[in-house]
């Protein structure tokens, strides 16, 4: 007999029946004689993710030039890090069936539409929250103020390391102005879409933020629906 289970949650229904001194892995050892832990799926390399999720990716193409391939794959291996296989497949499913419901059929949307869809359905099935925190984020506070995409962490590192650079996506002169100038500006720019910010002309994207606007709205509205 093959059993999959959560072994810490076991453990933890065993000391609740029995008592909190008891033994789980002895009690465990009658039952259960080899084990075998299973990972969350990691893709070790870019084919493996794109293969697995060619239903979802064919619906995407680089329409433009400031939507980097290497920026895409860079976003696709770290947004899914330390997600399990089980997560990261709804995730992927919900996003094909909005783009799909949203979209013509053959219908081809550039890769950093593709980034904000994945970023936006991740955030609703993790119940993480983007659009409160979006308030309170600048790039020059970006040490203090942590709470721009909670759980998703290597995006704030993004912004941090390119402000220590001198290549800030977010400037403020009363109010925010974000640079397009690649799919993490273009994202920054999705995650404030309801605030107060103008957005620069620095090699606008495939999508005009303004059409942008309209479709990620459409979008997140129809993940409250879905989800």
């Amino acid at each position: 007999m093959v059993l999959s289970i959560d072994k810490s949650q076991l453990e933890h229904i065993i000391k609740k029946t029995f008592g909190a001194d008891t033994e789980t892995q002895k009690y465990l050892s009658k039952f259960i004689n080899f084990e075998v832990n299973l990972d969350e799926g990691s893709f070790t390399d870019k084919d493996e993710f794109d293969n697995k999720f060619a239903y979802y990716l064919q619906n995407f193409e680089y329409s433009n030039r400031n939507t980097k391939p290497y920026q895409v794959d860079e976003f696709k291996a770290k947004i899914f890090d330390g997600v399990d296989m089980r997560l990261r497949i709804e995730i992927i499913d919900k996003c094909n069936l909005l783009h799909r419901l949203l979209n013509k059929e053959n219908e081809k949307c550039d890769f950093s539409i593709m980034c904000v869809e994945i970023l936006y359905t991740m955030n609703k099935v993790l119940s993480l929250d983007i659009i409160n925190s979006k308030q309170t984020f600048s790039i020059t506070s970006a040490e203090r103020k942590k709470g721009l995409l909670d759980g998703i962490g290597f995006l704030y590192n993004v912004y941090r390391e390119e402000a220590k650079r001198g290549n800030e996506y977010l400037i403020s002169y009363g109010q925010s102005v974000i640079r397009l100038s690649d799919i993490y500006g273009f994202i920054l720019a999705c995650v404030r879409l309801n605030g107060a910010d103008t957005y620069s002309d620095y090699g606008s994207l495939t999508y005009g933020i303004d059409e942008a606007k309209d479709y990620i709205t459409k979008f997140n509205e129809m993940l409250d629906i879905v989800n």
